[in-house]
């Protein structure tokens, strides 16, 4: 007998004995009808009391479990390993939890993360990697190559000293400077960067040079915010005022009360895209969700949505 048919005829069997077990014990079948001795009914009864018993402690146990995982803290181990796959071997970090009941993986940075319960075989979480070996190769190569035109993007701004920003037609030249406040120039189209005595420390430079994006960011993705605001009476009742944003992975938020958060990010792509986040967030003081007709205000708001959304989605931009 196959072993599920097996698992179903005993589960099919220990129904019918309980059953039986209720019959007996509340009278509903007689002991002389059953033709069994009555110690051998006795036996069977008591086999059947100590099956009920042994239940109830399984079921009390398991909420225990699940009431104990419940407060339990979270205990992490990481760990770097290899995986050999036709013969060439495919470096992971593997990260176990108490709390975790599954394996996942995750590829950042170029990367492979993997995420197990604690008492997870190796040997299954290898076989898990091997089932999805081809989608790992295709997602590392995708992001290695945005690091590395990140990589390129900053490294080209750190060796010429220029930097294209929103809304100026041509890159801005960068002066450095070790005393003074961080600025553009008077009477030129020129940025003097504040980076204190060393002048090839270059994550210094880099630190600086965010610092003073994000100044000019409250002023120019404001007075753009407004310019768009001003053209919906619905944006132009509702929108507060914006925050600069850090974020790794969204370009904008809007929250119900009408602040509007950007990512300084946006000054440093182009005006259609950056055009766009504004847009798509000033549409979220009307529907503040993702449904079919949020983005149809959007597209009737900003026709050139698609194309910029486009854009967007292939930018590769992150931090230095």
């Amino acid at each position: 007998m196959e072993k599920d048919k097996y698992e179903k005829f005993a589960e099919q069997l220990e129904r019918c004995m309980e059953d039986f077990f209720y019959r007996v014990k509340s009278g509903k079948i007689k002991r002389e009808s059953i033709g069994m001795s009555d110690s051998k009914l006795s036996e069977f009864l008591e086999l059947m009391r100590l099956i009920e018993e042994s239940k109830k402690e399984d079921k009390k146990f398991l909420e225990e479990q699940k009431a104990e995982a419940k407060h339990r803290k979270e205990t992490k181990t990481s760990r770097i390993s290899t995986v050999r796959f036709n013969g060439e071997k495919l470096p992971y970090t593997l990260i176990r939890s108490n709390k975790r009941r599954t394996i996942s993986l995750n590829v950042k940075a170029g990367e492979l993360i993997v995420r197990a319960p604690v008492n997870e075989h190796i040997f299954d979480i290898e076989l898990f990697i091997e089932s999805k070996y081809d989608w790992i190769l295709r997602t590392l190569k995708r992001t290695r190559l945005v690091s590395n035109l990140n990589q390129e993007f900053w490294q080209d701004i750190w060796e010429n000293k220029r930097i294209s920003l929103l809304g100026i037609g041509t890159k801005i030249p960068i002066s450095l400077i070790s005393t003074g406040k961080s600025r553009f120039g008077e009477n030129e189209l020129r940025i003097y960067l504040r980076v204190g005595d060393d002048f090839s420390n270059r994550e210094l430079f880099f630190i600086s040079l965010i610092e003073f994006i994000k100044t000019v960011a409250k002023q120019q993705l404001l007075a753009l915010t407004k310019e768009f605001a001003s053209k919906d009476p619905l944006f132009r009742a509702k929108f507060q005022g914006i925050r600069i944003s850090s974020a790794k992975t969204k370009w904008g938020t809007c929250r119900s009360d009408g602040i509007i958060s950007l990512n300084w990010k946006l000054m440093i792509l182009t005006p259609l895209e950056a055009e766009y986040v504004i847009c798509h967030e000033l549409c979220h003081l009307a529907y503040m969700n993702h449904s079919p007709r949020f983005w149809q205000r959007l597209r009737n708001f900003y026709p050139s949505m698609d194309i910029a959304r486009t854009l967007l989605e292939q930018n590769v931009i992150s931090e230095p």
